[in-house]
């Protein structure tokens, strides 16, 4: 059980840093002192346990028992730092965006989570967290299906970079990928050919014809050079 206290407490007691940005430092409250974490996730659970402290003695002692493990070996501290800052991101961001309409994105971030979550449990080697790696080892057991759909759905190559559905989900995607391939080809193709022509006509640099998109998907040639368009109407291909 824990007891809720109330923001006129919680100031009252400095237990948690000032709402406003600039009134804020180091030691400005309890949780700025207590708050070593290295993940967003860690933080906010921190948070909620200073505004929502313990009132069950035997909860108490086996909170402090896991801290006590930490702080009597440096090394299994350290390595659970180096593998939570690695792996674990604001996953409670993530599963709220799911809920609501989430995108590839959010599965992939998903994935990565689980997936770190299989490599920290494997850091829990101390006695009394013992019971925690055997739920930690459960929860991602029961994940190993939604891992593999991830890796059906999403195209591992791309991710993070991009977040495109892979093309062997489906023969209609196939279809399409191909055809996506070709025209970018051709795009390519284009540029090369509008690159080399502004080259030989000016002996100005390949570079300075750039292709980019618009907002709707579009490519286009651009040229960063004020005298650009004068230099064009002599040249017969872009006229």
């Amino acid at each position: 059980m824990s007891v809720q206290l109330d923001s006129i407490a919680i100031a009252a007691i400095n237990l948690l840093p000032p709402t406003v940005a600039h009134q804020r430092s180091s030691n400005d409250s309890v949780f700025s002192v207590l708050n070593k974490t290295v993940t967003v996730t860690g933080k906010k659970l921190l948070m909620e346990w200073c505004a929502k402290p313990l009132t069950d003695l035997s909860k108490i002692q086996a909170r402090q028992d896991i801290v006590a493990s930490f702080v009597e070996d440096d090394e299994a501290l350290s390595s659970l730092r180096v593998g939570l800052k690695s792996v674990c991101g604001d996953v409670q961001r993530v599963l709220d965006k799911i809920k609501k309409k989430g995108t590839l994105k959010e599965m992939y971030d998903l994935y990565v989570f689980v997936r770190g979550v299989k490599t920290v449990s494997e850091l829990l080697s101390l006695d009394t967290l013992a019971s925690y790696k055997s739920s930690l080892t459960s929860c991602t057991e029961q994940c190993e299906q939604m891992l593999n759909l991830c890796e059906t759905v999403i195209d591992m190559k791309l991710a993070p970079r991009d977040f495109v559905v892979n093309d062997s989900f489906s023969e209609e995607l196939a279809e399409l990928k191909e055809e996506m391939d070709k025209t970018t080809e051709e795009i390519q193709d284009e540029y090369a050919e509008a690159q080399n022509l502004w080259s030989s006509e000016t002996g100005a640099k390949l570079s300075d014809v750039r292709l980019e998109q618009d907002k709707n998907g579009g490519y286009y040639l651009r040229i960063p050079d004020s005298n650009a368009e004068k230099k064009l109407r002599n040249i017969g291909e872009f006229r």
